[in-house]
């Protein structure tokens, strides 16, 4: 709340008449006008007969007795001058110094150790300890200075206090002051002060100052020999002191000729840290030495400017007016209206809507004046996220488990990542995938899913695996393929599988098979194929990152060759116990996280040199070729009967990585393993473990063929003979 305005006396044509500010020899009761007031207020009309005949002719006597209400009667109709000697609302943002003001010309800066800078309507002087910092005016000098200023710290003082001192004429090195004495415990004293020496003091009552807050500072200092000094001081938000608290007059040689204004701030010397002192809204008025009615031009209200700023979280919005600005005055209420028929207050404020939406809020200002802005935002607030759930689904198959995770749900929006702990210290991601431990035993998988929002949810259950219970068992066809005994249903033409989970159990499947969904399992099966293929195709495909596939328990082969026609083709799957053969590729791997286990690769279909029409020099098949993909293991497996290779790694697509070859019985390839580099570089993660390997290859002694840059890990692996396998490099 500002100060009481005088009364104003009834207006002629472009005049106002309200009681001057009370200057030296004013009686002490004279009503003031209001320092806020002043900041609106131009050059005082020019004291003339036509000014005193306006005021003479506009007020009754009554009125006039109203209007100068403390007056003598000698001095009610006596008109003055009033005169800006200096004026700055610190509307700038600067480094290293003041600059200018708006009037009263540049500022001047004293001492180095301190810091000056300008910004956010303040004028600031950051003071170590045990030094003074000053900002002067020397170009507004005047024998007549009423000085008015608000000022803030950032921290309360400590040890002896900060001194804020507002200077209303400078000469030399000598000055008359207004001090300001700010205690630790927030008290305040002020005195009257000649250069250094206090000439009187008194403790404010009533004040107590806390950081942050807004000191004003009025002194007059007016007249020569005697010149009198005069200070007040008082909360910046609260009404202005109708009277002076301490007043004091002098004669002191030197001090009695115009001076300079300005503004100091002292850090004691028993302080444990510096101070910063923001100066804002500084007037310095010049009167004449006559008190009484003055004749001013009343300069109109400049509205202030609001600036809103909604911070929505879920369905609550933080408020912010921080950017709202008056340039002539300060804004003294904030109302926010928050579109929902509720409203708030404050320069910062919050609100929790009820729900979903968007809201228009509107932020209303109001200067010290009563003149108001709006700003308005539309804010959009969104319902709390929803976590996802977590499921989990596991087959174990010996030490392997395949795990599916596409089960798991978000009920307001997509999940977008799956974090898998396989229970054994180890980690990997994926929808789906597959894992084989190290040893029998009880594993818990925990698996994590994050939905779109960030939002996470975790789930785990328990694995057991075991090793196969005949781990020296070579597959063939008495422990693979569909069990005897097993009823077949027949179904012609080709398959296409979109639903997911799906399980097909007992089928003679005579077509191919096109799986589209995740979760889906072949057992008890065969795959014959249709009519012979012509161009290239497989009797089962999995191609998609969301798809999977378990084949366990069947047969695949083609009952109808030609020399474009593979077996199982794609990514996301696992092969067990099934028999594969008389195709060219029997396994096509494409992507990440294939597992073939306990199952049967053999009798490649092969086609001569100029039989064949994809290759001039006859079939290049495999038992397994790769040519992309991550997490791929080969446990249990016999694998014979290829031309090419039992299991050839191109790099045709994509980089290869992680590839364990566990327990298997191979032979037959130019080379069993054949490694290729390509553009894509080294194949890293390559190990063979625990396996047999046949002399019939193509190339002598040929197990494992790599580039010599590609690392090939063997252990405890050998031929038929005993003799160790080692890599070939070429």
């Amino acid at each position: 709340m500002g100060p009481t305005r005088s009364a104003r006396l009834p207006k002629r044509p472009e005049t106002t008449v309200r009681t001057a500010l009370p200057l030296a020899g004013a009686h002490p009761t004279a009503r003031t006008t209001s320092p806020h007031l002043a900041r609106r207020v131009a050059r005082a009309a020019a004291c003339s007969a036509v000014a005193a005949g306006l005021l003479a002719a506009a007020v009754a006597p009554a009125q006039a007795a109203t209007a100068v209400a403390a007056l003598p009667a000698a001095t009610a109709a006596t008109t003055t001058q009033g005169t800006d000697v200096a004026l700055d609302r610190f509307g700038r943002s600067l480094t290293g110094g003041w600059g200018t003001a708006e009037v009263g010309g540049a500022w001047t800066s004293v001492n180095a150790a301190a810091t000056f800078s300008v910004s956010a309507n303040g004028g600031r002087q950051r003071v170590p300890v045990a030094h003074t910092a000053s900002s002067f005016l020397h170009s507004a000098t005047t024998t007549t200075a009423d000085v008015r200023t608000d000022v803030a710290l950032d921290a309360a003082p400590t040890g002896g206090g900060t001194y804020l001192s507002v200077v209303g004429r400078q000469v030399g090195t000598s000055s008359y002051h207004a001090r300001v004495k700010v205690l630790p415990n927030g008290a305040v004293n002020l005195q009257i002060a000649r250069s250094g020496t206090s000439l009187a003091a008194t403790d404010v009552a009533g004040l107590s100052y806390a950081p942050g807050t807004k000191l004003a500072v009025r002194v007059q200092v007016t007249g020569t020999a005697p010149t009198t000094i005069r200070a007040k001081v008082w909360r910046a938000s609260a009404t202005e002191p109708t009277t002076w608290q301490v007043t004091r007059t002098d004669s002191t040689a030197g001090l009695q000729t115009a001076g300079a204004v300005g503004l100091t701030t002292y850090v004691s010397g028993t302080a444990t840290r510096p101070v910063t002192a923001t100066y804002s809204d500084l007037r310095v008025a010049s009167t004449a030495a006559t008190a009484g009615a003055v004749v001013v031009a009343d300069v109109p209200n400049v509205v202030p400017t609001a600036a809103a700023t909604a911070t929505p979280t879920d369905l609550s919005v933080a408020l912010s007016a921080a950017g709202s600005t008056d340039r002539d005055g300060r804004i003294v209420a904030y109302a926010w209206d928050n579109g929902d028929g509720t409203t708030t207050s404050g320069a910062a404020a919050s609100h929790t809507y009820p729900a979903a939406g968007t809201y228009p809020v509107t932020l209303t200002v109001t200067d010290d004046r009563g003149a108001t802005a709006t700003a308005r935002r539309d804010v959009t607030v969104t319902a709390p996220n929803v976590a996802p759930t977590a499921a989990v689904a596991a087959t174990p198959t010996g030490l392997t488990v395949a795990l599916d995770g596409t089960r798991s749900t978000d009920a307001d929006g997509t999940i977008t990542s799956y974090a898998w702990a396989y229970g054994d210290g180890t980690t990997g991601t994926g929808a789906t995938g597959t894992h084989t431990y190290p040893a029998a035993g009880t594993y818990t998988v925990a698996l994590t899913v994050t939905d779109n929002r960030g939002a996470t949810a975790r789930t785990q259950r328990a694995v057991t695996v075991a090793a196969p219970s005949n781990p020296g068992a070579r597959p063939d066809d008495s422990n693979t393929g569909v069990p005897a005994g097993t009823a077949l249903r027949v179904h012609d033409g080709n398959l296409t599988i979109t639903t997911p989970g799906t399980v097909i159990d007992g089928l003679d499947i005579r077509g191919r098979v096109n799986v589209k969904a995740a979760g889906v399992t072949i057992k008890n099966s065969i795959v014959r194929g249709g009519a012979a293929a012509t161009s290239g195709a497989s009797l089962i495909t999995v191609d998609g990152d969301t798809y999977s596939l378990t084949l366990q328990d069947s047969e695949v082969f083609a009952a109808n060759p030609s020399p474009y026609i593979n077996g199982i083709v794609g990514r996301n799957f696992t092969v067990v116990r099934s028999d594969i053969h008389h195709v060219i590729d029997q396994v096509h791997i494409i992507g990440n996280n294939v597992r073939v286990e306990a199952s049967w690769l053999h009798d490649n279909l092969h086609y001569a040199a100029g039989v064949d029409p994809n290759h001039a020099d006859g079939s290049h098949d495999d038992n397994i070729q790769v040519q992309v993909g991550s997490n791929l293991t080969f446990t249990g497996n016999t694998i014979t009967g290829s031309h090419n290779a039992a299991m050839m790694i191109t790099q045709d697509r994509g980089k290869v990585s992680t590839v364990a070859w566990t327990r298997n019985w191979a032979d037959n390839g130019a080379c069993t393993i054949n490694i290729a580099e390509k553009t894509y570089g080294p194949v890293q993660g390559v190990t063979v473990t625990d396996s047999t390997f046949g002399r019939g290859t193509r190339i002598a002694g040929c197990a494992v063929l790599a580039k010599p840059t590609t690392p090939v890990t063997v252990t405890n692996s050998r031929y038929t003979d005993g003799v160790a396998v080692t890599v070939k490099k070429g």
